[in-house]
């Protein structure tokens, strides 16, 4: 992502998911996602035609894209949406190689003789903030008024990899990893387990683990904003056939979305 500060646009190398954000003195603000890589131009561009934005004022501007489409606002109104604009973010860089971190002005610094292409950022930023979810038109309000707090919330995800097969003389390995989407800490996280015990010979599971006949649970750590913990348990067949895991990951706080919190996976024995 670029955050440039120009009279007129101007264009770089190009890769899909390519960003760049503009900002100008006749108050046009604009973001482009290119969807293809550069030599073939297609990009997904919103533009906010004369609105307040002026150089030398102080002003909020925030923008969102992605699958939800690309809205901008100044100064804590929306000025323009597009929902089918729903190119998400990738990498920009050079002409060999492609530049995953996001940069104020330059992609590559240094990598073009005085901005040529990138334009660069003149100016001052105040703050500078990055959210891992598009935030709701009262919570860039809350922000453009001065208020820190945007709306806590916990979005916890479980995620279950297991081998296709195994022999029944072999050991079935699940790794359970559960994740905080959201962007306030998840406390008291539990992970439920349901297992086939009576398919099963062994069941190996963690310290942190208790097995309650087919349920196996694991108190995990708090997980802040975009952390992750994970657990390795593993099992014996008995027989040749299907060992079947059903997960579900839960904290002491409501969860936004519950649709990801619950996973499974089968292991073929044979």
């Amino acid at each position: 992502m670029q955050l440039t500060k120009v009279k007129k646009k101007v264009s770089d190398v190009t890769y899909p998911g390519s960003s760049w954000f503009h900002v100008c003195n006749n108050g046009d603000v604009s973001v482009t996602v290119s969807t293809t890589k550069y030599g073939s131009n297609p990009a997904q561009t919103l533009v906010a035609k004369s609105t307040k934005f002026r150089f030398g004022d102080l002003h909020t501007v925030s923008f969102s894209f992605g699958l939800g489409g690309q809205v901008i606002s100044v100064d804590g109104e929306v000025v323009a949406t597009n929902l089918q604009n729903t190119q998400e973010l990738g990498a920009g860089g050079t002409h060999s190689s492609a530049i995953d971190t996001p940069t104020l002005g330059e992609s590559v610094p240094g990598f073009w003789q005085n901005n040529q292409w990138d334009g660069g950022f003149e100016g001052v930023v105040d703050s500078f903030r990055i959210y891992n979810r598009a935030l709701t038109e009262a919570e860039v309000m809350e922000l453009y008024n001065g208020k820190e707090q945007v709306a806590s919330s916990i979005d916890l995800s479980l995620a279950i990899t297991a081998p296709a097969s195994v022999k029944t003389v072999e050991k079935a390995t699940y790794q359970l990893t559960a994740t905080n989407n959201g962007n306030a800490t998840a406390t008291g996280v539990k992970a439920h387990f349901v297992v086939p015990r009576k398919s099963i010979a062994t069941v190996d599971i963690p310290k942190n683990c208790i097995l309650n006949g087919r349920i196996i649970e694991c108190a995990l750590s708090d997980l802040g904003a975009n952390q992750s913990a994970t657990q390795t348990f593993s099992m014996t067949a008995l027989r040749k056939g299907a060992l079947s895991v059903v997960g579900l990951v839960n904290s002491d706080k409501d969860d936004t979305n519950y649709d990801d919190n619950k996973q499974s996976a089968v292991v073929s024995v044979k």
